[in-house]
């Protein structure tokens, strides 16, 4: 054990490797999914992102990307449409789920299902907990 300035070294060394890697890779992935929240800039940024592509992509010129840009807003329309007619039935489904399983539990049990899912809903991202993903593109 003569050496063990180096062996501390080496486990130093690795250990601060490792938390650096752990805490940038949470810092990556929260900076990535923080920046899709919903609301008017994430419309903003999804179809700058959509028109982005659609023009690197099929190299559109700029003459080109007018119609286009109204077809992807038209298309945004229609998929927020499309969530908000079916957005509450989703609930509705969820909810009915929860009330059917609250059935076989104890007053207890129930409770604790309650606590775990306000927590769960209300809970901020983290690097174990991601977003859901975006809206697929075209």
């Amino acid at each position: 054990m003569k050496n063990w300035k180096i062996w501390t070294a080496c486990i130093a060394i690795f250990v601060a490797g490792a938390a650096s890697g752990i805490l940038g890779t949470g810092m990556v992935i929260k900076h990535h999914f923080d920046s899709f929240g919903r609301g008017p800039e994430f419309r903003e940024k999804l179809k700058g992102k959509i028109i982005g592509h659609l023009q690197d992509e099929l190299n559109l010129p700029d003459s080109q990307m007018p119609p286009i840009i109204i077809e992807v807003e038209k298309t945004m329309d229609k998929m927020y449409e499309f969530r908000m007619q079916n957005g509450p039935k989703l609930k509705a489904i969820l909810d009915d789920g929860i009330s059917r399983v609250k059935v076989h539990l104890s007053p207890k049990k129930q409770t604790e299902l309650d606590e775990m899912i306000k927590n769960h809903r209300h809970r901020k991202f983290s690097l174990f907990r991601l977003p859901p993903p975006p809206p697929p593109g075209p």
